[in-house]
């Protein structure tokens, strides 16, 4: 591969719960081709609370409308689901992956394998979530 050659910016959606396999999830869109733009690497979680939440939310948005792709990694979260819908309106293609404790446990899994946390299904039922992500996959 050419130093110079272009390659896709990754937003690399996942829950706090795999802070600590940021490295891996990083690693592997390396591996894939892309540029990894992982929020926990880039403002670690919510910058330690030195900074207002919102202004690093606004600062993860900000980074998704740049991204070539959004890339879930993992079970869904009530960020991750908020990353997905912002991918989801500004039209930016979504990949979605497992998690692991080692760079070989990540795989891509189909939208019926998504895993939900508690606080994501208090905004939207699993079903309804899963199925407009299959709807918006199929176009």
């Amino acid at each position: 591969m050419d130093i110079l050659e272009r390659c896709p910016l990754i937003y690399t959606a996942q829950s706090k719960y795999w802070f600590f396999a940021r490295n891996f999830v990083a690693a592997y869109v390396l591996e894939n081709g892309g540029v990894p733009i992982n929020p926990f690497k880039a403002f670690s979680y919510f910058v330690e609370d030195m900074a207002d939440r919102d202004l690093v939310r606004r600062g993860n948005n900000n980074v998704i409308y740049r991204s070539d792709e959004v890339w879930q990694f993992g079970s869904i979260s009530n960020g991750c689901l908020a990353e997905l819908n912002l991918a989801m309106e500004r039209n930016i293609p979504i990949k979605l992956f497992s998690i692991g404790n080692h760079i070989d446990k990540i795989k891509p899994i189909a939208v019926n394998d998504l895993e939900f946390e508690e606080n994501a299904l208090e905004i939207e039922p699993a079903a309804s979530i899963q199925n407009r992500l299959a709807e918006y996959l199929e176009k």
